[in-house]
């Protein structure tokens, strides 16, 4: 069979607010209809599927799904309208809904937020577009400017994403997530001893939370690798070994952890870099999931085991 799949271009459909409170009220009806069908069937609700016994454990209210399950049922549905768009149709709401829904409030922004939050659909002419219909709600809720510059820095676009962090913290000066963001996009962008000071500046504050301290170290492995004198490189892999540990000491998570390690091997301290990377095996085989249900959700922590074998030189491991 030489089948070759080729659905209709969307990609360049430009989706609105209005568009994502659909999306979300068609996912869960999408959910509703299947879940009805399979109770008229016979099915019930069961912790694990069983064909035989016909439970399924997908058979409970939308709001209770996981989020992997409720993102399969949103890109149906966002599929569905951006095919409808992309073909010349124009989605239109009846008078008394467009009334209730033409501009974006409080009653309906939770669906808007939830879309952008999970969605991997949207292209930056739609989040241009969502910014632009949530500009009434920007001045009160600070998590639009966080949702936005977080996908936008997806996208790969930091200075698109630095302009509305920078626009958010006119509003939030002390929202430590925007601050944050800014400092990524500013690194992103190639400004990366700008981004080192104003993550100075946050640690020298008190705001030395693992996040901000694992950002500052990440700056400085970047300054590391530009430096132009072995005095500055020797100075700036020694900040980011030292602020990955601490990092990795008051979180125990595994990104700076592995970060620590490969720097403080990197500046050739190789028993203090195996032992950590060795504890960061262990954080890593704990979290994992068996074989069977592994996805590509679990990318990184695969991708830490391998550099972990690397560090210990178990080649063939990695």
């Amino acid at each position: 069979m030489n089948y070759k799949p080729d659905p209709i271009d969307t990609s360049k459909v430009n989706l609105t607010t209005e568009h994502l409170k659909i999306t979300e009220l068609l996912a869960k009806n999408t959910h509703d209809i299947w879940a009805k069908q399979r109770i008229s069937e016979g099915w019930k609700y069961g912790k694990n599927r069983d064909d035989a016994q016909k439970l399924h454990p997908g058979l409970v209210p939308y709001e209770e799904l996981p989020e992997s399950e409720k993102e399969y049922d949103r890109v149906v549905s966002m599929g569905v309208i951006k095919t409808l768009l992309a073909i010349g149709y124009r989605i239109e709401g009846s008078e008394t809904t467009t009334e209730k829904t033409a501009t974006v409030d409080d009653n309906n922004l939770s669906l808007i937020l939830e879309s952008l939050k999970k969605s991997s659909q949207l292209n930056l002419k739609s989040l241009q577009t969502i910014r632009r219909e949530t500009i009434n709600l920007h001045l009160r809720y600070p998590e639009i400017f966080r949702i936005l510059g977080e996908y936008i820095l997806k996208l790969g676009e930091p200075l698109m994403a630095y302009d509305i962090l920078l626009e958010g913290l006119k509003e939030w000066p002390n929202n430590i997530r925007l601050q944050q963001l800014l400092a990524l996009s500013l690194a992103r962008s190639g400004a990366t001893q700008r981004a080192n000071n104003l993550l100075l500046e946050l640690v020298n504050s008190g705001k030395n939370d693992p996040e901000t301290i694992s950002l500052l170290a990440r700056t400085h492995k970047d300054l590391w690798q530009q430096a132009s004198s072995p005095e500055e490189s020797t100075q700036q892999i020694a900040l980011a070994a030292q602020r990955y540990q601490q990092a990795y000491q008051m979180s125990g998570d595994y990104y700076p952890g592995i970060n620590a390690a490969t720097m403080t091997m990197l500046m050739g301290d190789d028993e203090q870099a195996r032992a950590i990377a060795t504890e960061v095996r262990e954080k890593c085989l704990a979290e994992l999931p068996p074989l069977s249900q592994r996805s590509e959700n679990n990318y990184w922590l695969l991708a830490t085991l391998g550099e972990v074998a690397l560090i210990l030189g178990e080649n063939l491991e990695a």
